[in-house]
């Protein structure tokens, strides 16, 4: 609706599935990509699995990548697909973004096109730290524009399994001067281990706010899952049945912090 995103429209088919680069969106270390898909017959759930792996200029991200995959059906034939992705190193304003989808039955669309970080967007550092639970948690940055607020993290804790980590849960309730609650929209998180400690890094967003907006009352939390379980890519490009873990977790509560908005 503001014109930021930058509009695509490559298109590739393979075996008789179209796919489609639509528009993309790069702001922070933040793209989020729509497709639409197009088949010649219905195809799988999972077919395109976890969605396109990127490159920078020709090189994977050194520091990995985190984000999220989903489909919309809109026919027995079509459906359209969102992907975004938090990139964890520090990258270029612009680059060529190269994008290399999978499908379940071995194939490889590849896209690449130039893209450009949005403008106007103002960073404030934070640098809050808390330690609960032996969760340790430090917000690093807030970042303001017109696509919306983003919260940079770290969070640790001793742990060796994944699935039993509460420090890659964490999310933000955030509230404006006047009680207003701005909606969360989540985001990917990274995790990687060093020695006996996971750590996980992510930027959580949510709605852009307004100039009158003055300061922000941030409350983390866990949003712990209460049941389902999950999928992951395997390194074979196959997906594989995660088993539910969640009702091991125990919540805690952290505390409050404000951030004044400069005007």
């Amino acid at each position: 609706e503001k014109g930021l995103t930058r509009e695509v429209g490559q298109t590739q088919t393979i075996n008789g599935i179209s796919v489609t680069v639509d528009e993309i969106l790069y702001h922070n270390n933040n793209i989020t990509i729509s497709y639409i898909i197009e088949s010649e017959k219905d195809w799988g759930e999972f077919y395109f699995g976890a969605g396109a792996d990127i490159t920078i200029n020709g090189e994977l991200p050194m520091g990995g990548s985190s984000g999220y995959y989903g489909e919309d059906i809109q026919s027995s034939t079509t459906r359209t697909a969102i992907q975004g992705m938090d990139v964890s190193e520090e990258m270029p304003d612009e680059f060529e973004l190269g994008l290399i989808l999978h499908g379940e039955k071995g194939e490889t669309w590849y896209f690449s096109t130039p893209i450009k970080q949005i403008t106007d967007i103002k960073k404030i550092p934070v640098q809050h730290t808390q330690h609960v639970d032996g969760i340790d948690l430090t917000v690093t940055e807030l970042s303001l524009s017109e696509t919306g607020i983003g919260i940079s993290f770290e969070s640790s804790e001793t742990a060796k399994d994944f699935e039993l980590s509460r420090a890659g849960d964490i999310e933000f309730v955030v509230v404006d001067q006047n009680g207003n609650e701005i909606t969360n929209h989540s985001g990917g998180v990274s995790g990687h281990r060093i020695e006996d400690r996971l750590v996980f890094t992510s930027r959580k967003r949510h709605d852009p706010v307004d100039s009158t907006v003055t300061e922000l009352t941030i409350t983390p939390y866990l949003r712990l899952a209460t049941d389902g379980g999950g999928v992951e890519l395997g390194e074979d490009g196959k997906v594989r049945e995660l088993e539910f873990k969640g009702d091991l977790l125990k919540p805690v509560e952290f505390e409050s912090f404000k951030v004044e908005i400069p005007q």
